[in-house]
């Protein structure tokens, strides 16, 4: 399942996911510490942060700010 890094409370990564729900994970459970705006692969109590997809989703969201500073 894949799922967004909305924010750290702690020790716990709150995540949202594809339905706009939000999910709590234990930083424990991932490979390296998360950070805010991560994509990341949730799957049998393991979290892998995807850096490719997450550095395409910053920067469309970068150029989506862009655009809107431009109008």
């Amino acid at each position: 399942m894949k799922l967004i890094v909305d924010r750290l409370e702690g020790n716990i990564a709150v995540c949202e996911t594809e339905d706009k729900k939000m999910l709590n994970i234990p930083v424990s459970e991932f490979e390296s510490c998360p950070v805010d705006g991560d994509v990341i692969e949730y799957d049998n109590k393991k979290a892998m942060i995807l850096d490719e997809e997450t550095k395409r989703r910053k920067k469309a969201a970068e150029e989506l700010f862009r655009k809107l500073l431009k109008k």
